[in-house]
This record gives C-alpha cells, sequence and structure tokens, in this order.
C-alpha cells in the first residue's frame, strides 16, 4: 500500500504500531488528515492532544501559552469572517 498524501512517513497508517489500538473511526479519521497540510496536520494534532489532556484532567494545558494560542486564533478568526454573532434567537 502506498504512502498517503500528505503524510511524512514512509509508512502508510495501516502499518504503524498504534493501529492495534484505535478503534475504526479513528482510522478514518486519521487517513482523511492525512490529505491535510503539514501545518493543518499539525494544527489538528494540537487539537486532538488539548483535548485528550482536558479529558484526563491534565491541568498544565492552562498554560499563559496556550492562552495566547487561542486569543490569536480567535483574532484571526474573526478577520477572516468565520466568526458570527450570537443572537438569542440562534439558540
Amino acid at each position: 500500500m502506498p504512502p498517503l498524501p500528505g503524510l511524512r512517513t514512509s509508512r502508510p497508517l495501516t502499518d504503524r504500531a498504534y493501529n492495534r489500538s484505535v478503534t475504526k473511526l479513528l482510522e478514518k479519521a486519521m487517513e482523511a488528515a492525512a490529505d491535510l497540510s503539514a501545518n493543518e496536520q499539525d494544527e489538528l494534532a494540537e487539537r486532538i492532544l488539548d483535548e485528550v489532556s482536558w479529558e484526563r484532567g491534565d491541568k498544565s494545558e492552562g498554560s499563559p501559552e496556550k492562552l495566547r494560542r487561542l486569543v490569536k486564533q480567535g483574532r484571526e478568526d474573526i478577520e477572516a469572517g468565520r466568526v458570527r454573532e450570537l443572537r438569542p434567537e440562534d439558540i
């Protein structure tokens, strides 16, 4: 099986050792993510790691650096028009 586009490894996902312990859905998500650019893959990986850390109750993730990253991301989303005003009737 050839490597998936955009993946930064020469081994396809099906040859990876972690496939023994991930669900089919997670495997499908990783395969879909392989089509993203390297930067998009890294951003997605950061979000996944943050979510896993949150679920495990890791308090070290509440760092000032993470807050700065979130603020920067929020500002970029606003400037790019990816954010809209939330109105009570929209809830």
